[in-house]
């Protein structure tokens, strides 16, 4: 088998939050990794005294959570400060999330959660024997991730 020749880095990834999923933000230059979790399907099992196997059956598809890292940084626009906002809000602002691997050209998958809130936002670590950048992390819960093709 010949092997392939369109692998990918992240060198020109993006990533965009929305607040009704049609206007997009655009704060790539801000974000380290997107960290998609596992997409499952319910499944169950049931064994009968005849048989050595189970019987296996499907359900629906589960929730994906998504945790996104981000640089820290403290201007009153900035990407931080807007999205911790959106957490503490009172029960906790509605957003949608996208990120496109190959970057802002249109074709390109682009892959984007529904309306969602921030379940989980961890603060930055600080820490005087490092010289590393400080980043934040945030997870949202979504119902699904859509692939779609990227339209500016």
């Amino acid at each position: 088998m010949t092997q392939i020749t369109g692998a990918l880095s992240a060198v020109a990834a993006e990533v965009q939050y929305s607040a009704n999923g049609t206007a997009w933000t655009s704060f790539g230059s801000t974000y380290s990794k997107v960290s998609p979790g596992d997409s499952a399907r319910m499944s169950g099992e049931v064994y009968t005294f005849d048989g050595d196997t189970p019987i296996v059956t499907y359900g629906k598809l589960e929730p994906v959570e998504v945790t996104f890292t981000l640089v820290y940084t403290e201007g009153a626009s900035d990407e931080y400060k807007v999205l911790e906002d959106f957490h503490i809000a009172a029960a906790g602002t509605a957003i949608y999330l996208r990120w496109v691997p190959k970057g802002l050209t249109a074709g390109n998958f682009a892959f984007s959660t529904g309306s969602c809130k921030i379940t989980n936002w961890k603060r930055s670590e600080v820490d005087a024997s490092s010289g590393d950048p400080l980043i934040a992390e945030f997870t949202v819960k979504t119902a699904s991730i859509t692939r779609s093709a990227y339209a500016t």
